[in-house]
Parts: C-alpha cells; structure tokens; sequence
C-alpha cells in the first residue's frame, strides 16, 4: 500500500479497535475518521482481503488475525510479559480490576486487565484507548516525566477543572500516584501508580479501579505500590541501566494553562 493509504489503513483498524470488539458499519467510520466513504470501503475491502477484519453483513470487525498479531508483539514486551502476575495478584488482594496501561499520543491504551472479584469495577477493554486526563494512569505518567507539563494541552475549559487537574497532576508529582473518582461511573474510582525501572519512570502504570472507598482504602493504596516496585524490580533484572524502555517524556497531546504545576 502506498504511505498514504497506509495511514488510512492504520486510522480504520484504530478506529475498529476502538469500539471493544463491537462490530461497526462503513458509514460510521467514515463519521469517526472523517475519510471519504469510497476510500472506507475501499480500505475494508483490502483489509478483508489480507484477513485483518472480517465482514459481519454490512458490519465490521477485526478479524483474528489481528488479535494473532497483538498477542505475538504482547509475548515479546517484557514490561506486559512481566506486569501480568503481578496484576493478577493485585486484583485478587484488592477484589477490583486491576490495569496496565500506556500513553499513546493524548490517551491512554489499556494493553491487560486482570479482574477481580469485585463486578462492580468499570472494566476497559484491553485495547480500548481512553483521554488520558480523564484517567489515572494517564495522570500519573504524565506527572512522572518532568517535562511533560510544559508539553499538555488543555482540555478542561471550566476554570474549576482546570484547577482540579493541576491539583491532581500536582499531587501525582509529589507522591507518585493519582486518583479518579466518579469519571467511568459515580461511585467508582481509580488509583494509579508509575512504574520505575533504576530509578527512572517508564511510560507504563498500572492502577485498581473498584468502588470509592476501595480505591480510598490504605491497604489497596500500599498494594499498588508495591505491585508497581515488583514489576520495576522484574524489570531491572533483565534490563540494562540505558534500557529503551526509558523515555525523557511520553508523547503527550495536553496542555495546562500554567507551566510550572503547582498545588493550588
């Protein structure tokens, strides 16, 4: 495919993803991408061809080749192939649904859930991508690189959010966590925490979402930061110092009005 339709390719597969495996029509892609119709169809038509998506009527969906893919590229990152015990343990000591999630551009991609007993916990497909202000774990990697401040862009345009956010963003500084409250559903809430490989944030979190005062509970707080420690000290067993995993600031696509984030 040329550059051009690859980027379209990329911007309908994103799309479809992006829908948790709810399968969707041409015309509503088209809505959601803002690519022609004609090229829509044109593009399902070569993704059917090569098995990346199959047809469901006049729906989509991603096909398993696809999902071979995924798996194939989850078996060769060390950070998942790690995290995935460990979020196993949190959610069942937690009894809410644990995540690991990473910054893609302006949101947040969930790449593995584990879920614990608790059912009332939101619970993200892995794969769906999410604001990342409107989540922990996007608040807490963009307040582990010093950097990233000076390079968000506003999305609250009430003055009472945008104090909130840099309250938060200020807080996850200072102790290496967030919090969200009542953003998936009223009631619920989500703690975050940064992972750290040789003393350095990676650009990957995991968090507990479950009810409020789950998430306000000391114990589940503690039980966050260490599963968090464990996945860093797997991590510095089988990663060099300069490892790759190490980033001087996540992409991020957000901006606060002030530079310097402080507690107001």
């Amino acid at each position: 495919m040329p550059s051009g339709t690859l980027t379209r390719a990329s911007m309908v597969l994103e799309d479809m993803l992006s829908q948790d495996g709810r399968a969707t029509s041409a015309a509503e892609i088209t809505r959601r991408t803002g690519i022609p119709k004609s090229s829509v169809h044109r593009l399902l038509e070569q993704l059917l061809t090569l098995g990346w998506i199959v047809r469901e009527g006049n729906l989509y969906r991603l096909g398993a080749q696809m999902y071979d893919f995924g798996i194939s590229a989850a078996r060769g990152d060390q950070a998942m192939a790690h995290a995935w015990p460990v979020l196993q343990d949190l959610a069942a000591h937690t009894r809410c649904v644990s995540y690991l999630g990473g910054l893609r551009g302006s949101k947040v991609a969930i790449l593995q859930k584990a879920v614990g007993p608790n059912r009332r916990a939101p619970q993200f497909a892995v794969g769906a991508r999410v604001p990342a202000l409107r989540t922990s774990i996007g608040k807490v990697l963009v307040s582990a690189f010093p950097d990233a401040p000076e390079s968000l862009a506003a999305r609250a345009e009430a003055t009472s959010d945008r104090l909130r956010l840099r309250n938060e963003l200020a807080h996850a500084q200072e102790t290496g966590i967030a919090f969200g409250f009542d953003e998936a559903k009223p009631g619920l809430g989500c703690i975050a925490s940064a992972i750290r490989v040789h003393g350095q944030p990676i650009d990957v979190a995991i968090a507990v979402s479950g009810p409020a005062g789950a998430v306000r509970d000391r114990n589940v707080q503690q039980a966050l930061r260490a599963a968090a420690a464990a996945i860093g000290r797997k991590l510095e067993s089988t990663l060099p110092t300069d490892s790759s995993l190490r980033r001087s600031s996540p992409s991020v696509a957000v901006r606060i009005p002030q530079r310097t984030l402080h507690a107001v």
